[in-house]
């Protein structure tokens, strides 16, 4: 018990500081941004779309579970499926913090040429291949979910503010007739809006991520992590179980690339592809996280083409 309260802890406090990033960056899209500057500025092509939401992420610095916030911003705002979804598996894999972790992570395995500079090869292959997942994932969302996306309830939350004071309204436009929060002008009143949208955001994801944390620890105390290389020699089905171990525990995006690193020598390169390119689309936490505002189809599907994308590339690749 102490030691998953020991992990429990420190993935919190991992994620916390980068919640707390999302809940704002998602306040502050919020307050400034509105939906007919977004839609000028995304392409109406869903490949060129999802390549914008992609770029997006080169710039919000967010790891996994900071995405979801801002991902759910962003669709009330009327942005393509596509865009988003791209957006939030591309994030956590190009952000600055974590190519350079991973970077460092595979800094004296396997090299490769490129563009004429040496790099660490599954460092490549992470960045390349994460991009291009989150791209085809983009575009099947978009086809299958098109825009029944977020719970039903979300929408109708605008309307049953009086019930809930909790929620210090978030949602300021369409009508909400919350008299305690008004959506205040001039730069102190922006600023209050801002901590307002922020405080809602962060508090009702707290405790989905505590949830999800919880699961996580479990699951890093109960798995053998490391017999796992031993036990199976076969590319095919250990790319599939590294998979299911990412998903199970959890890691954060700039961390499991020292982790997977400590495989090296046990494990084909196909799964460890595997394991730091699902690790950060799709796990445990993230799955209740985003249970808690999309709806069920769009979290299966998600996870579905998540798993299926990634097991072919990582097979079929090395």
């Amino acid at each position: 018990m102490r030691d998953i309260a020991i992990y429990f802890t420190t993935i919190m406090l991992e994620a916390i500081p980068f919640l707390l990033l999302g809940a704002l960056i998602s306040a502050i899209i919020e307050e400034f941004v509105s939906e007919e500057r977004i839609s000028k500025m995304i392409p109406k092509n869903r490949v060129l779309g999802s390549l914008v939401g992609i770029f997006l992420g080169l710039f919000i610095p967010a790891c996994d579970c900071a995405v979801i916030p801002i991902a759910m911003r962003l669709k009330k705002k009327k942005v393509p499926t596509n865009v988003i979804v791209s957006f939030m598996l591309a994030s956590p894999i190009i952000s600055p913090v974590v190519l350079l972790s991973t970077f460092f992570a595979f800094g004296e395995t396997e090299k490769m040429l490129l563009f004429g500079f040496e790099m660490p090869k599954l460092f490549v292959y992470r960045t390349i291949f994460g991009v291009v997942v989150a791209l085809v994932v983009g575009i099947i969302l978009d086809i299958i979910c098109k825009d029944a996306v977020l719970k039903e309830e979300i929408y109708e939350h605008h309307h049953h503010h009086d019930h809930e004071h909790i929620h210090t309204c978030n949602h300021h436009h369409e009508g909400c007739s919350c008299s305690n929060h008004e959506k205040e002008t001039g730069p102190i009143g922006r600023v209050r809006n801002i901590i307002n949208i922020m405080y809602g955001d962060f508090m009702g994801i707290i405790s989905y991520m505590a949830v999800g944390a919880l699961l996580a620890a479990t699951m890093q105390i109960l798995l053998p992590i490391s017999n796992i290389g031993g036990i199976v020699q076969n590319k095919y089905i250990s790319t599939f179980i590294m998979m299911l171990l990412a998903f199970a525990l959890s890691l954060c995006s700039t961390s499991d690339a020292f982790i997977a690193r400590t495989f090296m020598n046990s494990l084909s390169k196909n799964s460890i592809l595997a394991f730091i390119l699902l690790g950060p689309m799709i796990d445990i936490k993230n799955t209740i996280l985003l249970n808690k505002s999309f709806n069920k189809k769009f979290v299966i599907v998600l996870v579905a083409s998540i798993f299926i994308t990634v097991y072919l590339i990582s097979c079929l690749v090395i």
